[in-house]
């Protein structure tokens, strides 16, 4: 089975946080979930989503916005359409 591509939005907080997404990425990798993290996005451009980022070696973007329109969630998607 070919595992889905996913993009996970996670908000933490500026030094703390992202242990859903630490989790997820951590049994993503020794569980069969069928899935691959190609990416963190977070509105922390250094907080706990970032750490879980860096720690397992996946991409990371900062999203700054606070209205997350669909012209915003493109954007980020258009990122990282080369790794989905």
């Amino acid at each position: 089975m070919t595992a889905k591509k996913i993009l996970v939005f996670a908000t933490g907080t500026a030094t703390a946080g992202g242990s859903g997404a630490d989790n997820l990425i951590r049994r993503s990798k020794i569980d069969d979930l069928g899935i691959e993290i190609v990416g963190l996005v977070s509105n922390h451009p250094r907080g706990g989503v970032h750490q879980v980022a860096e720690k397992h070696g996946v991409p990371f973007h900062f999203f700054s916005s606070g209205t997350w329109t669909g012209e915003e969630y493109r954007q980020v998607f258009r990122k990282f359409r080369t790794i989905m």
